[in-house]
């Protein structure tokens, strides 16, 4: 799109609300026009003369343009004596001042699409975080290598999953086949509890403890069940689902003495809950609703969820990286809690930044102006994200250290580090993707999974932590600053 498209005083959005310019054609003189029937209007001469001039006196930029209309119009001095006016200049000022100027009227702006709901957001976030709590409540004391290997690989088929399934939802229902998306969240559905069972067969065969089988099990069943109530706005199902869960992990993390299968059963009734909850909102659909959907998605549909799928799996193996190159210490395993429970936050501040961005489209008059003033507001809401996480992880550490807990400080400061790092990188790439880059996106992400885990491999010291996030950041800042400056990608 070319500067020239961005027409004042509306911009790019308000552009198409803009009538082409109309030329001024003058109108013929009252003399020369008769009709029949009660005239409704003011029958005041100058009135009656500012209507037979509409398009000239709404138009005009100043009282100048019309005197050259009038004047051209056969308009005189004598002329304008009989309109009660000394001459044509005089007038000209009158219909002037009688008339609203067209071009002093701003068009009509485009309905903002991008509505804040801090409590949805809030609550999506809650539904992604609280889940953390029941696997830390129902994990065995004791972990080995296979228990780290097992979970790891049921996150990254999980995650994948979800991430599908959400966009395909998500796409149809913009459609509006809203019982084409159902069928297609319950045939995912369908397809991930499969996936459960399959994983679950081979890591008790590979003598995986049928704890953390059931754990695994059990998350790749949750991502699943909590994408279909999530596209379909059902977070208070989530939630509620979550309850039995928490109770049983709380109590755990309380110190109260429980059953040795309490935590476990707890979780297992959480992913029954949520289950229950994605199969009863899709219990209308229809053999004939998957044909629909099939019908309705394109070979980009594909695609796209495809690179929703890399992002998956390569978000997955980054948020495992600290398990794997690092000293077991609570600093390690508690790192990624703030990026986790910061996830509703960033989504309520890239909705913000999508809403203010349109408004200020509406209101640009120029491409350099808009790309100025969306770049200062993108770099603004991602300080307002950085803010918010260092807020989360400050508190983070504080509670470390006040329990003793942190371990070695250089050890500490690495790891925290390396997750306030990440979780800077996937508010970028969120904030990305939804602007219309998820190919950009699974790039970054997967080049940042494939080095860093190159990195811990091969470099045995826990400064290697940092190769993903940075390589993350390097990969996403780039496209975003293309991106936020491209007024189409707005609209």
């Amino acid at each position: 799109m070319s500067a020239d498209s961005f027409v004042e005083p509306g911009g790019v959005a308000g552009a198409v609300a803009l009538r082409a310019p109309v030329a001024p054609q003058l109108a013929t003189s009252p003399a020369g026009r008769s009709w029949n029937g009660h005239e409704r209007r003011s029958v005041e001469r100058l009135r009656r003369l500012s209507r037979d001039f509409d398009v000239l006196c709404t138009s005009a930029v100043d009282a100048a343009e019309i005197t050259a209309g009038l004047e051209s119009a056969g308009f005189t001095d004598r002329t304008a004596q009989e309109h009660g006016y000394a001459d044509v200049f005089e007038l000209a000022d009158a219909l002037f001042h009688l008339t609203p100027r067209l071009v002093d009227q701003r068009p009509v702006k485009l309905a903002n699409p991008w509505a804040e709901r801090p409590l949805r957001h809030l609550a999506r976030g809650v539904t992604f975080a609280l889940p953390g709590v029941i696997l830390v409540g129902a994990l065995p004391r004791s972990s080995s290598t296979a228990t780290t290997v097992a979970l790891t690989v049921a996150m990254l088929f999980g995650w994948p999953a979800g991430q599908a399934m959400a966009f395909l939802g998500y796409a149809l229902e913009g459609r509006r086949h809203p019982m084409a998306a159902r069928a297609v969240l319950l045939l995912g559905f369908e397809l991930a509890t499969a996936l459960a069972g399959a994983f679950a067969l081979v890591a008790r065969a590979a003598g995986v403890p049928v704890t953390v089988v059931g754990l695994g099990a059990g998350e790749i069943v949750y991502v699943a069940a909590a994408a279909v109530l999530l596209v379909l706005g059902a977070e208070a199902a989530v939630l509620a689902a979550l309850v039995p869960g928490l109770a049983v992990a709380a109590l755990g993390l309380a110190g109260v003495r429980l059953p040795a299968g309490a935590p476990l059963a707890g979780g297992v009734a959480t992913v029954g809950l949520v289950s229950l909850a994605a199969v009863v909102s899709c219990r209308r659909v229809r053999p004939d609703d998957v044909r629909i959907a099939v019908r309705a998605l394109s070979r980009h549909d594909a695609v796209e969820a495809c690179y929703h799928v890399v992002y998956g799996v390569a978000g997955g193996a980054l948020v495992t990286l600290p398990t794997l190159g690092g000293p077991a210490t609570r600093a390690s395993a508690l790192a990624l809690v703030p990026v986790i429970w910061s996830m509703g936050a960033a989504e309520w501040t890239v909705v913000r930044l999508r809403r203010r961005s349109f408004d200020l489209l509406n209101e640009s008059i120029s491409l350099r102006v808009f790309q100025r003033a969306v770049r200062r507001l993108a770099a603004g809401s991602a300080a307002r994200y950085a803010a918010q996480l260092t807020l989360l992880t400050a508190l983070l550490v504080a509670g470390l250290w006040w329990t003793g807990g942190a371990g070695p400080a250089r050890s500490a400061a690495v790891t925290v580090g390396s997750a306030w790092l990440l979780g800077c990188g996937f508010y970028l790439a969120l904030t990305l993707s939804s602007l219309g880059r998820m190919q950009a996106v699974a790039a970054a992400m997967a080049s940042a999974a494939g080095l860093g885990l190159a990195a811990v491999l091969t470099v045995h010291q826990q400064a290697a932590l940092l190769v993903a996030p940075l390589v993350l950041l390097a990969a996403l800042v780039p496209p975003l600053r293309r991106t936020v400056g491209d007024p189409v990608r707005h609209m």
